[in-house]
């Protein structure tokens, strides 16, 4: 965890106070790994993808811009595929290849869009 390996960096952020009731502190010592930093060049992004252990998270963006692309849990985006769970995504092209070729047919609700 980054506050404990790099202590410096901890405090540099502070957890937002709408995300301050954290369930995952019932857990005993074993819990699972909880704050990453994830960095990329530009036109970099992740994949579809279901959150590990079921969370969420909040973000934040240091520098330059974030698209988001979320939808309800309804909705299956177009050229995604998940596993009949839910649990594995597989989307056979690249997020850059997704905004290419489907982004223009869905660019309306279900989908939400948002520019950060």
């Amino acid at each position: 965890v980054h506050g404990e390996k790099v202590p410096a960096l901890a405090t540099h952020y502070s957890i937002p106070e709408c995300f301050r009731d954290d369930m995952f502190t019932a857990l005993p010592s074993n819990r699972p790994d909880y704050r990453w930093i994830l960095l990329g060049p530009a036109t970099s992004g992740s994949v579809f993808h279901v959150d590990p252990n079921r969370t969420s998270a909040w973000n934040a963006v240091i520098y330059g811009s974030k698209r988001w692309i979320m939808f309800p849990p309804s909705a299956t985006p177009p050229g995604v595929h998940p596993s009949g769970d839910g649990m594995e995504v597989l989307a056979p092209q690249s997020l850059l290849e997704w905004f290419m070729n489907y982004h223009h047919h869905v660019a309306t609700p279900p989908m939400y869009s948002a520019l950060i």
